[in-house]
């Protein structure tokens, strides 16, 4: 009956609900580790044998 159908929509508005917060959360880590990655991007360019990477290009 109708308690079927409220529970569904309980479900499914409960998973909505989780997906937006996973989505913020990733947002959230991403924009956390960008900084760091760039800084470790930058050093590993500067150290000698920069694996697949030319030395001196000044990025």
């Amino acid at each position: 009956g109708t308690g079927v159908a409220y529970g569904r929509s309980f479900v499914e508005r409960a998973e909505q609900e989780r997906d937006e917060e996973y989505d913020a959360f990733v947002q959230e880590f991403r924009r956390a580790f960008e900084g760091p990655r760039r800084a470790v991007r930058r050093v590993r360019s500067l150290l000698p044998g920069a694996s697949g990477e030319e030395k001196g290009t000044g990025q």
